[in-house]
């Protein structure tokens, strides 16, 4: 009796042990559909270590999941194709891979009209409540989840900003295309326009999206008078940025960024969400999927919480670049703290970051600016200097 029971437990055993062994062989399959970046250049971009892309892919490695052993990586490019979206979306939705991963609130909706089945991660999503791709934040339903880059409430404080950047402003241009001036974080900006008496001015971006549509829309707006710009975060403004920050200079026009990217390429100025935290995020709702969980039962990821007043705990995944004079890179000084990243000069009146420190700065060679060990080791004041401007603006909201 006791021989047939020990049997029995290894062949127990043996059977687990298989079944855990295909388990751990299984190879996924995740699609990733990029609206404009070209494939080339996001495999390039993957392979570039200490890039962001590159991060999200050592998250999935830490979470288990390794691309050329576990894991399969497609990737697929509308390249700013707008129309080519619905197509897209069927073709990948033919390949049938385990899991889609899409940007973009377009993308996402062709997606959820090409697939029920399909399990999706989204991302730069604004409100997927409002454009019906989610039922709710906290339970979406359906095969779709993700990460809100950019939600109403956060729109609305590039207007705020750009009023302290720049004295006496009175007219910004809003560089988006004309879907987007109708989704909620197109109408988040123009409400905080109105509040704060700014004229908020186009023309909006007419398709397709290439440089000569760019040049004549920035164009337009300096000639309307416009003092400074606002670039709406979507893939196709990314893809563009670099010609973006050079019309903006070329029209004499201040402008602020959802992309920290743009800071280090000769911006003004950006507000963005912490780039490593959303990826962190989504490679987690991944692992999630891939094990198992439905995307439906996985709530959407705010990478702030939705009130208006943002304390340091809710701040602390927002990021604020400043660079006043984006052609003297030789000036810039790039700080790294959790909240804050300064690029060369600062100038927010004496809500700025830098307003504090800038007293102690030196002169060198008729040029002033920070000296790098100085300011390194001011870093807790600017830290505190950044959380107290987010939270002044956040106060002014509730008055």
């Amino acid at each position: 009796m006791r021989r047939r029971t020990f049997i029995a437990g290894l062949l127990v055993a043996a059977t687990a042990g298989r079944a855990q062994a295909q388990r751990s062989a299984k190879v996924y399959r995740i699609a990733r559909i990029y609206p404009a970046q070209p494939v080339a250049e996001a495999i390039k971009a993957s392979k570039t270590q200490g890039s962001i892309a590159w991060f999200f892919f050592e998250e999935l490695r830490r979470l288990g999941f390794v691309e050329g052993q576990n894991l399969v990586y497609e990737r697929y490019s509308a390249e700013g194709q707008t129309d080519q979206y619905s197509e897209l979306a069927r073709d990948v939705v033919r390949s049938n891979p385990d899991l889609i991963f899409a940007s973009g609130t377009f993308t996402v909706l062709a997606l959820k009209a090409a697939t029920t089945t399909i399990p999706i991660v989204a991302g730069s999503i604004s409100d997927p409540v409002a454009v019906g791709i989610a039922a709710s934040i906290a339970r979406p339903g359906g095969n779709i989840t993700g990460v809100i880059s950019t939600g109403p409430e956060f729109m609305g404080k590039y207007v705020e900003l750009l009023r302290e950047a720049v004295p006496g402003l009175s007219t910004v241009g809003y560089l988006t295309s004309r879907k987007v001036w109708e989704l909620p974080e197109g109408v988040a900006v123009q409400e905080a326009a109105r509040r704060l008496q700014i004229s908020l001015i186009g023309p909006p971006l007419d398709y397709p999206l290439d440089a000569a549509e760019y040049r004549r829309v920035i164009a337009a707006m300096a000639q309307a008078g416009a003092q400074a710009l606002i670039v709406q975060g979507q893939p196709i403004n990314y893809e563009n940025q670099q010609l973006i920050i050079e019309l903006a200079e070329k029209g004499r026009l201040p402008a602020i960024y959802p992309f920290l990217d743009s800071c280090k390429l000769g911006g003004l100025m950006a507000y963005a969400d912490d780039g490593h935290e959303t990826l962190r995020q989504q490679a987690n709702q991944i692992a999630q999927i891939l094990r198992g969980a439905s995307p439906g039962d996985i709530p959407f990821y705010q990478p702030t919480s939705g009130h208006q007043s943002e304390d340091r705990e809710s701040a602390r995944h927002r990021v604020i670049g400043i660079a006043r004079r984006p052609r003297r890179r030789g000036d810039r000084i790039v700080l790294s703290v959790p909240l804050l990243a300064l690029f060369g000069h600062g100038a927010m009146s004496d809500l700025s970051p830098l307003s504090a420190a800038k007293r102690t700065s030196r002169s060198k060679g008729g040029r002033s600016g920070f000296d790098p060990c100085e300011t390194f080791g001011r870093l807790d004041l600017l830290r505190k200097s950044a959380y107290d401007l987010i939270a002044r603006i956040g106060s002014r909201d509730r008055q």
